[in-house]
Formats: C-alpha cells, structure tokens, sequence
C-alpha cells in the first residue's frame, strides 16, 4: 500500500470512530431526555395528589385549620 492509500485508510477509521461516538452521544442525549420526561411526570402526578389530600390546609388570612397536621404522613409518628 502506498503512502497516500495509508493516509486515506486512517482517515476513513478515524472518521468511523467519530460517527460511532456521535451515535453513542445522541444515544447518550435522548436517554436523558426521556429520564428527565419521566421524572418530570412523577413530580407532577405527586403535585396532584398533595392537592387531592393536603398535609396541611389553613385560612389564607388567618388561623384556622381546616385539615389537622397529619403526623404519621409526614413520618414524624409511627401509626398504632
């Protein structure tokens, strides 16, 4: 093989490698994308339920409590 047909085969094989890493990195992207997605939906779906079932709910201006602190869900008491 002669000079230039060396140079062309290393450049082709460093190029494959390039190609094979930028696949690895977008692999590596759409992943994280589609955790960030599901974690995104978990934090929504528990907003829903703290909504559906507050640990806590008073007057806006003042001091009464319609819904008492429920220790046991905030894992200050152990449930008898």
């Amino acid at each position: 093989m002669d000079k230039s047909g060396a140079v062309r085969q290393k450049i082709c094989s460093v190029i494959k490698h390039e190609v094979r890493l930028n696949v690895v990195k977008n692999q590596m992207f759409i992943q994280s994308l589609i955790e960030a997605s599901n974690r995104r939906a978990r934090e929504e779906k528990s907003l829903e339920e703290l909504f559906k079932r507050p640990i806590l709910h008073r007057q806006i201006n003042g001091n009464e409590v319609y819904v008492p602190l429920d220790l046991v869900r905030l894992g200050w008491k152990v449930e008898s």
